[in-house]
């Protein structure tokens, strides 16, 4: 994505159709990919990114140059598939912990043998396959970098059931890992 020039961004904000269309073809791809990570429906992901956009038109105003233009939008992107996961009512599963819970970092288990026999194509799949909520919360943990905490400030689910949706996850993915290479990777 390139960085919009202040001249570009003052354009956007007074609505002027030209340059609100250069940002829209700047965001949707980074946009897009996000929204696939969560929404199976090719309607439904460009839903998601349209909204977001209509959002980040809405807030322009507030963005005063400060940081990164780019992980600004990522962050209204994130928010707005946290909000329609609300509206869908599918974060609040009802889902306890067992005892003994051990939290496990996705980020640090990786199966070399899964890495070098399945595709981004196939993982992508395998990600797309699980339950809805924990398939968001996967995502947020493992894959936008938030912690549980903020996940559940973000989802108003409890960094417990966050920590239950990724060991889950976890628990899924490598069962299909395992059924598509037809063994357990070392």
């Amino acid at each position: 994505m390139h960085q919009p020039t202040k001249d570009i961004l003052d354009r956007c904000k007074s609505r002027e159709r030209a340059s609100l269309e250069w940002l829209y073809d700047q965001v949707m791809p980074m946009w897009l990919s996000m929204s696939g990570r969560y929404f199976i429906n090719k309607e439904d992901r460009h839903h998601v990114a349209n909204t977001a956009f209509m959002k980040l038109v809405e807030s322009l105003k507030k963005y005063e140059g400060n940081g990164s233009f780019e992980a600004w939008c990522r962050r209204i992107m994130s928010n707005t598939i946290i909000d329609e996961y609300r509206k869908q009512k599918n974060w609040r599963t009802g889902v306890q912990l067992k005892e003994g819970y051990q939290d496990a970092d996705i980020r640090d288990q990786v199966y070399s043998d899964a890495e070098q026999n399945l595709s981004n194509e196939d993982l992508e799949q395998m990600i797309l396959n699980l339950p809805v909520a924990t398939r968001g919360v996967f995502n947020l943990f493992a894959i936008e970098g938030y912690s549980h905490d903020e996940i559940s400030a973000m989802t108003g689910i409890s960094a417990g059931t966050s920590k239950w949706h990724v060991s889950e996850a976890r628990r899924i993915l490598k069962q299909l890992i395992e059924d598509k290479l037809g063994y357990k990777p070392n």
